[in-house]
């Protein structure tokens, strides 16, 4: 189960995982507004003080 808040400015994403969201390899779940892409397929979800 992914529990997303929503809660928009206070997004902090580390530089390390920056550049996989330049290079379009990694996204924050509030950019998302529909998962059907990932339909089918394996993914990690990193979170905390969640």
């Amino acid at each position: 189960m992914v529990v997303a808040s929503w809660m928009d400015g206070f997004a902090y994403v580390p530089e390390l995982l920056a550049a996989l969201l330049r290079e379009g390899l990694a996204s924050r779940s509030s950019h998302r507004a529909d998962l059907a892409e990932f339909a089918g397929r394996e993914v990690v979800v990193v979170g905390a003080v969640q």
